[in-house]
C-alpha cells in the first residue's frame, strides 16, 4: 500500500488530530493506533493554542502545534473526536479547520458529537463518521480512507476486532 497520497501535484502525508478540553479520547483511540502503527504518516496533534488540554477521561495532552500550522494541502486526514464542547457550540474554529482540509482535497473523520458540525459533508467520499460508541467502525472507516491495508486484510482486521477471529463465520 502506498504510504503517501498524491492528489494533483501535492503530496498528502499528514494526519491531523484536533484536541480540545473534554475531547472524547476513547472514540478515536483505535483509529489513531492503526494510523501510527506502520509509522508511515506524519501524525500531528493540533489545538487552538499550545496550552495542554484534558480529555474527557482525564488524560492531559499537549499539542504538537496550533491550528495556525495546519497545512490543508498536505493533509490526507483530519480527525475530530467528539466531546461536549461540540454540543455547546464552542468549536467553530475546529469545524472551520475541517472544512479547510476538505476543501483542499483531504478527508474529514468525525466521531460522536463532532458529526454535528460536519454533517453537511455526509455522503461524500472524503468523510468518515461514527457515533459515540462506534470506535471500531470509526477505525474501519479511517483505515479504508487512508488505504492502510489491502481490502481483504481490512475485512480480516475488522472481523478480528468485532468477532474475535479473522475468518468468516
Amino acid at each position: 500500500m502506498s504510504t503517501e497520497w498524491e492528489r494533483g501535484t501535492v503530496m498528502r502525508d499528514a494526519v491531523y488530530f484536533l484536541i480540545f478540553d473534554g475531547f472524547a479520547d476513547w472514540q478515536t483511540a483505535l483509529a489513531l493506533y492503526e494510523i501510527r502503527r506502520p509509522c508511515d504518516w506524519r501524525v500531528r496533534v493540533i489545538a487552538q493554542t499550545m496550552t495542554p488540554v484534558q480529555s474527557a477521561s482525564g488524560l492531559r495532552v499537549t499539542p504538537d502545534e496550533t491550528l495556525d500550522a495546519l497545512e490543508p494541502a498536505h493533509a490526507a486526514l483530519i480527525v475530530l473526536p467528539g466531546g461536549h464542547a461540540w454540543e455547546r457550540g464552542r468549536l467553530d474554529y475546529a469545524a472551520h479547520a475541517a472544512q479547510r482540509v476538505h476543501d483542499a482535497g483531504g478527508t474529514v473523520a468525525a466521531s460522536g458529537s463532532a458529526m454535528l458540525a460536519t454533517s453537511h459533508l455526509a455522503g461524500g467520499s472524503r468523510y468518515v463518521c461514527a457515533p459515540e460508541h462506534g470506535g471500531l467502525e470509526f477505525a474501519r472507516g479511517v483505515i479504508a480512507a487512508l488505504d492502510l491495508y489491502e481490502p481483504g486484510d481490512r475485512e480480516s482486521w475488522y472481523r478480528l476486532f468485532k468477532h474475535g477471529h479473522p475468518a468468516t463465520a
